[in-house]
């Protein structure tokens, strides 16, 4: 059976639902509809290779397949079988501040104003866990060619998208002058205004109630488009990190950032400010 060529394996909340949208735009890619199925991450009593592998089995000749999933890269699970059953696959990586990826991880798991502030939630040891890459990352280093291993710098994938996405092209090997809708954006990053509007369009009745009609007379790659611009639309950006919590987090992230900075060999300094 065809196996994956390449799989994106997070990190979580840096960036991984935009980049899927980039590669699945390209002519020579193929991917799963649904970002995120975390095959991989199966019990043991559940996965099969056989079955994870036949979601590749229509995949042109020409087409390389992947897959992307934001949390394969800390699961000690999916190292394993990625090691044992996909040693040629070529990996890539996103990496965001920890310090950013916290906040945007608490802010889009808030659901009311009267959940716990995001500095009370930190003090409990919440939602740090998934910012400490050095230890996840040095595991791959170590057990797959360097050559195959692509490490993606959040702020360098958001300012200069082209670039990035250009590079990441040929790194996988399709044509790197193929031009992706770099101006739609599938998720933005805030939270949902808590307005009576919002309230109605996002209820799941509402959506029930229209889905049908809608599948009569467009495509799914359409729907999936106006969801997100809805979602876009009636998504507010949320209130900037304080001084203060950033340094606390900066404090804590710090020996894992000076570590991440010598393993990957690219100048994390601007996290540590």
């Amino acid at each position: 059976m065809r196996k994956p060529d390449f799989i994106v394996l997070g990190g979580h909340k840096c960036g991984t639902t935009s980049l899927h949208n980039y590669l699945r735009q390209h002519p020579q890619i193929v991917l799963p509809r649904i970002k995120g199925t975390d095959l991989l991450n199966k019990p043991d009593r559940l996965f099969s290779f056989d079955s994870y592998l036949q979601q590749f089995m229509d995949a042109p000749k020409e087409a390389i397949w992947g897959e992307v999933s934001s949390i394969y890269l800390y699961l000690e699970r999916v190292f394993e079988r990625i090691k044992l059953l996909l040693p040629g696959v070529k990996i890539i990586i996103l990496l965001r501040n920890p310090a950013d990826r916290a906040y945007s991880d608490f802010m889009a798991s808030k659901k009311k104003p009267a959940d716990k502030t995001f500095e009370e939630l930190i003090d409990q040891g919440k939602y740090l866990r998934n910012g400490f890459f050095s230890i996840h990352i040095k595991k791959y280093l170590d057990s797959f060619e360097k050559e195959k291993i692509k490490i993606i710098l959040f702020d360098n994938f958001t300012s200069n998208t082209r670039y990035v996405i250009r590079d990441l092209f040929d790194f996988l090997g399709v044509d790197p002058n193929f031009q992706t809708d770099a101006a739609f954006i599938s998720r933005k990053g805030g939270e949902l205004r808590n307005n009576m509007f919002s309230k109605i369009i996002m209820a799941p009745s509402v959506k029930k109630l229209i889905s049908p009609f809608l599948k009569m007379f467009t495509t799914r790659q359409w729907r999936w488009r106006q969801g997100a611009k809805i979602t876009n639309l009636l998504t507010k950006k949320y209130e900037p990190l304080s001084k203060k919590t950033r340094k606390k987090l900066i404090g804590i992230y710090r020996e894992d950032i000076l570590n991440l900075d010598k393993l990957i060999g690219k100048d994390l300094s601007n996290w540590l400010r």
